[in-house]
């Protein structure tokens, strides 16, 4: 199967509130659904014989079977502190890491700060093991397969999928969850922290300035 429109999901960069808006302006044949031992779940379908298919998915194989692929990319630091207040909200073990009750300088000093999370996410999840120079260039090549978008352009990455064929309702923004993240408040030396710790992740992260600036001037040229 074929499928049309792939977003690929970086746990807090927006995809789940892509997912949610998706599911509910999606105005034609959607589907939208998770990737489960290779095999489609799906979670919403309208008139699937009428429309494009659009998944969100972190699974790197579906790469292959996408005629279209986005990616959202978030600030390094931005998303540790934001992983950190999901933590605090859901106040339980976590899909991501194993949470405990923390402050945030606890939780930037301690072993639950993720070191490179979204390079071992585009490289294809290995997440138990540090990032060899080899798997950041998978990850490099994942950033370079897809149309890059900052989190700050959910509704400029709609607007895309929609001149591609999505039709889905823009009448009003999207609003990421839990997008801020309280960064003003970090030291310096904890920001230095997160960025010691995702060394490779700000690498991917000024790669994909320059791709989204890149995509805003083509654009704009067209």
């Amino acid at each position: 199967m074929r499928i049309d429109h792939l977003v690929f999901h970086v746990p807090r960069c927006g995809g789940c509130s892509l997912e949610s808006v998706l599911i509910e302006r999606s105005t034609g044949g959607l589907l939208c659904d998770r990737i489960e031992d290779g095999e489609l779940v799906l979670k919403t379908i309208r008139e699937p014989c009428d429309g494009p298919i659009v998944v969100v998915s972190q699974d790197p194989e579906l790469l292959d079977v996408a005629d279209n692929v986005y990616l959202v990319m978030r600030d390094p630091v931005d998303r540790a502190v934001s992983l950190y207040h999901h933590l605090e909200e859901e106040g339980t073990d976590s899909d991501f890491v194993a949470w405990h009750k923390k402050s945030l300088a606890e939780y930037l000093e301690g072993d639950q700060l993720e070191h490179d999370w979204v390079t071992k996410t585009l490289s294809g999840g290995d997440y138990q093991n540090e990032v060899t120079q080899a798997s950041y260039h998978k990850a490099v090549t994942t950033l370079c397969r897809s149309t890059v978008f900052l989190l700050s352009e959910l509704d400029e990455l709609l607007r895309e999928m929609k001149r591609r064929g999505v039709r889905v309702d823009l009448n009003d923004p999207v609003e990421p969850r839990n997008a801020s993240t309280g960064r003003k408040d970090l030291s310096k030396r904890e920001m230095e922290r997160i960025i010691e710790a995702n060394f490779f992740d700000c690498r991917l992260w000024d790669l994909a300035q320059v791709m989204a600036v890149a995509r805003r001037n083509y654009t704009r040229g067209k």
